[in-house]
């Protein structure tokens, strides 16, 4: 079905009963529209869902739990639409993706990453000569000894403006990517 989230408004119950899961994003999806979800305890719902505040959540195969919430969200309309309203609001205030960048970023910065890959222009190295080993230390002593230090030299920034023109050094950067689990 093409745009299938655009169904979503339809729907006043969106039931989850998986036993694994990782995110799962119809989740989020159909409380952003906001659709009463159940849904067992698994991947992050626990960290998006508060049991009757903004959804309905149970264990894995708690078969008369699942069944028990299915009957309340049917027998309690007005129930059913606060907390529809609620999880559209939650969903929007905490799981934009403004906030998630923002707290990836300032978890990032806690983090002492695992590794940090340096890429920097050669062009760094013919000006910084020997004291390039300076600037690499540095930078192991930011991450700490934890961090696994490694790169290459990049020779993209020396090259011609245009066609019929000499080599020039463009800019001097050294880019640095870190991987860590979060």
């Amino acid at each position: 079905v093409d745009r299938a989230y655009s169904l979503n408004p339809q729907f006043y119950l969106f039931l989850m009963t998986s036993q694994r899961e990782g995110g799962p994003s119809s989740i989020l999806e159909s409380m952003l529209f906001g659709a009463t979800v159940l849904s067992t305890n698994v991947g992050v719902i626990p960290d998006v869902i508060t049991n009757r505040e903004n959804g309905f959540t149970a264990e894995v195969k708690d078969v008369k739990s699942i069944a028990k919430a299915i009957n309340y969200i049917l027998d309690n309309p007005e129930i059913r639409e606060e907390i529809g309203v609620r999880a559209s609001t939650s969903i929007r205030q905490d799981f934009s993706a403004k906030k998630i960048a923002k707290q990836t970023f300032n978890a990032q910065l806690e983090a002492d990453p695992a590794l940090a890959v340096l890429i920097s222009c050669v062009g760094r190295k013919i000006i910084l000569d020997t004291r390039i080993e300076e600037e690499v230390e540095a930078i192991h002593q930011v991450f700490g000894k934890n961090t696994l230090l490694t790169g290459f030299y990049s020779y993209g920034e020396i090259s011609p403006f245009s066609a019929n023109t000499k080599c020039e050094l463009h800019n001097q950067t050294m880019t640095i990517t870190t991987f860590d689990e979060i």
